[in-house]
């Protein structure tokens, strides 16, 4: 069967009802926020709701603020790292609009479509952090080749916020660096580090270890970047991209 995006659009339905289910899950007073990435290839999918880490909910507690944001992770974020599944070119459903953190994220994860319960737009949440969604969600979702759809849940109509061409490939400006190990122990780990910090010197720069399917080890190096679809190349737009935007920033 030929995938077409009139198929996916009727599968996100499905998704979206579980969607909004989970989010009354979500033990925020006000804002309960539901998402579920599905892979349209796999029909796998995983759905979370905005929480507060154990470790912040216990040792900080839920009313206190962590810089300038509470400290729940939001929905979009949960899914992406708690997936047991390839998010690259896969969808996703939110029962509202998302900021641009989360978008940089969705970015990076590969997620190619995003669905949005047109009921999200409706609620005083939202109005009141428009201007972040048009002014950076959607330009990252625009730079990054992600179609944004809204739902309309009780018509069943599907509204076209912002359509990607197929063959759009966006612009990696600094990719993921990955080496092969020979074993993970933790002095090789130590070293692995030591030479992360001489070759990145004062760029930030964050190291996983991870084994594939066949027991082999690697270091996945991810440098302090403008999100996937920009570049730092044109000094006036890295001007622009280096610049907060309030609390947010394009660097990833």
């Amino acid at each position: 069967m030929i995938e077409t995006q009139s198929t996916n659009d009727n599968r996100a339905f499905k998704y979206m009802e579980m969607t909004l289910a989970k989010a009354y899950e979500s033990l925020h007073p006000t804002n309960k926020v539901g998402a579920t990435i599905f892979s349209p290839e796999t029909g796998k999918s995983i759905s979370k709701c905005n929480h507060w880490p154990n470790s912040i909910k216990d040792k900080i507690g839920c009313e206190e603020k962590i810089g300038n944001s509470s400290g729940t992770i939001h929905a979009e974020t949960a899914c992406i790292t708690a997936s047991n599944f390839a998010t690259e070119e896969s969808s996703i459903c939110i029962t509202d609009p998302f900021c641009p953190n989360c978008a940089k994220n969705i970015a990076e994860a590969g997620i190619k479509v995003i669905y949005i319960d047109q009921a999200g737009f409706e609620k005083d949440f939202f109005k009141r952090r428009s201007g972040h969604f048009d002014t950076m969600s959607m330009q990252i979702c625009e730079r990054a080749g992600i179609s944004v759809y809204a739902l309309d849940m009780e018509e069943r109509k599907v509204i076209s916020i912002l359509e990607i061409p197929h063959n759009y490939e966006p612009i990696e400006d600094s990719p993921v660096e990955y080496t092969k190990l020979e074993t993970a122990t933790e002095k090789y780990f130590s070293s692995v580090i030591q030479e992360a910090f001489e070759k990145h010197k004062k760029r930030k720069f964050s190291i996983a270890i991870v084994k594939d399917t066949k027991g082999k080890y690697f270091a996945l190096t991810a440098r302090a970047h403008v999100v996937i679809g920009y570049t730092m190349q044109d000094p006036e737009e890295a001007l622009d991209l280096l610049s907060p935007v309030g609390k947010y920033s394009f660097i990833q």
